[in-house]
């Protein structure tokens, strides 16, 4: 009986309606389709998961600092900065860094005189920060925290000609490079102050009616920086210049010299020229302060971050052949040595190039080179120390084409000040080299 039926039911088929036919191979062919896209979709997610699962790529960094108080946050990396070396590549990087301080010292400060651990007594904070030491870096540094602004306290404005430096670390301690790095500005500011509405229309105090910032994003590639004004008419904007060694430079020392001529900007970082603007600078108020500002960031704190420190504000320009030729003898605290030694930092270079310059174009004039040095430390030692970076001096003139016989060196140590030695801005001034017309 079985048989019966199923044979009827094949003689049936080709009488069955094309309609039901066709709806019968449209469900095959849905259903064969569906199987593809199945296994295409799980294709698809295996790829997506494998790839999400894969690490990312490591970035190679340069070792984070170490904070030789271990109370400190950043003493949570585990490398060291490498030491800033001193040695003549350095000073063929420098060769056409043209950088000349100003004449005399308004402010100065390396918190030498401040606690580790503690926030420096003449600055001001919108925000946190700690003065602390790191290895294999001299001296004492601040730290800056992200969403904090940090500014110094001084009285003294800086007039129409001025020059700024300071040594700042771009701290980077996070094992990945995952998100977006926060923005720095270097603010000069006025000792005025003006109430302005933020953009939620909430009044607030700005520090400073009138001010200019150098501000650099950072990138993995490709780094950003520009120059901009507040409350100045016309409003100044730069250009976005490229920096793209500034990743390279996370984690060191980079120097940064800012020189302003009425008008004119120029600002350096290590012996590269990054901005050279003439019509930037219309305030009608001098600038007397400097602020550091650091931005939002995903990353935490002991992940990123900032350190700076000997701030150096010098008014006036060094007129280095007028000083000399015409008045006989010419003094400068711009050469800058390590501390309780005799080797002279790179970013010296402009004004002994000067210097070079003056005597290469003026053969016959004979110089003596003079040391001095603040009255830290002991007095002896002091004398040792002035001679020898006299010494130091004539050899950069010596191998800077000068003949030796016309130059003669000596040291008066710490005997002959001509600042008070109790403010870190009297110590930088009586540290100096002065150069006298035999």
């Amino acid at each position: 009986m079985k048989t019966k039926l199923l044979i009827l039911a094949m003689l049936a088929v080709p009488f069955a309606s094309k309609a039901q036919f066709g709806g019968l191979l449209k469900r095959v062919q849905n259903t064969a389709a569906e199987a593809v896209g199945r296994k295409a979709d799980q294709a698809t997610e295996g790829a997506v998961n494998g790839a999400l699962e894969k690490k990312p790529k490591k970035e190679k960094q340069t070792p984070a600092p170490v904070a030789e108080n271990p109370s400190s946050l950043a003493a949570t990396a585990t490398a060291t900065a490498p030491a800033t070396p001193q040695n003549q590549d350095q000073f063929k990087a420098y060769s056409r860094f043209d950088f000349v301080p100003g004449e005399k010292i308004i402010y100065a400060d390396d918190f030498a005189q401040d606690a580790v651990g503690e926030f420096p007594l003449q600055w001001t904070t919108k925000g946190h920060g700690e003065v602390m030491t790191l290895s294999e870096q001299q001296g004492k540094w601040l730290r800056g925290f992200k969403n904090t602004t940090i500014t110094s306290v001084n009285p003294n404005e800086l007039g129409d000609n001025y020059t700024v430096e300071f040594d700042m670390i771009y701290y980077f301690g996070a094992k990945e490079a995952v998100y977006v790095m926060p923005d720095i500005a270097i603010r000069l500011l006025n000792n005025y102050s003006v109430n302005f509405k933020n953009a939620s229309g909430n009044v607030s105090e700005r520090a400073g009616e009138q001010s200019y910032q150098f501000v650099i994003h950072p990138k993995e590639e490709g780094s950003l920086a520009w120059v901009e004004s507040h409350g100045t008419t016309p409003e100044f904007s730069s250009e976005k210049a490229t920096v793209n060694s500034f990743s390279k430079m996370y984690n060191q020392p980079v120097h940064y010299a800012i020189q302003v001529q009425k008008s004119r900007l120029r600002i350096w970082m290590n012996e590269k020229k990054v901005f050279d603007l003439p019509q930037a600078i219309n305030s009608t108020k001098k600038p007397a302060r400097i602020a550091f500002e650091f931005g939002h960031t995903s990353y935490d704190d002991e992940e990123v971050g900032y350190y700076v420190s000997n701030i150096r504000m010098a008014a006036g320009n060094a007129d280095t052949r007028h000083k000399l030729l015409e008045t006989g003898s010419f003094t400068t605290s711009g050469i800058l040595f390590d501390v309780n030694s005799n080797v002279i930092k790179p970013q010296s270079f402009g004004i002994l190039n000067e210097m070079a310059k003056v005597l290469t174009d003026n053969p016959t004039v004979r110089i003596k080179i003079t040391g001095h040095t603040s009255a830290d430390g002991n007095a002896s030692a002091n004398l040792d120390l002035s001679k020898s970076r006299a010494q130091a001096v004539k050899d950069f003139m010596v191998k800077a084409n000068i003949d030796a016989a016309r130059i003669e060196t000596t040291g008066l140590g710490d005997s002959k000040p001509v600042a008070p030695n109790t403010t870190q801005a009297g110590r930088v001034q009586n540290r100096r080299v002065e150069f006298t017309k035999l």
